[in-house]
């Protein structure tokens, strides 16, 4: 089992990061977002920064989700 481990090619992503594919990026306002399908299989809606890389659609992206002190839903940010 601990060679198995050694073994996966996959890195492991951090707690509250999750590994997905690009599908689209779109511009809402001022604000650039993309759709991500995540390996779980749901789809979000996360946040491009102002200093951040556009993503090609169906390249892998690394995204962080933090919960909204004022919102019951978790808002997600593009991490690499």
């Amino acid at each position: 089992m601990a060679e198995e481990r050694r073994n996966n090619p996959q890195p492991r992503n951090r707690p509250g990061e999750h590994s997905g594919k690009c599908v689209g990026v779109y511009e809402i306002g001022l604000r650039k977002v993309a759709r991500i399908l995540l390996a779980s299989g749901f789809v979000v809606t996360a946040y491009l920064g102002v200093s951040a890389v556009i993503p090609e659609i169906g390249s892998d992206v690394v995204v962080a989700g933090a919960l909204s002190p004022d919102e019951p839903v978790e808002d997600f940010t593009i991490v690499g």
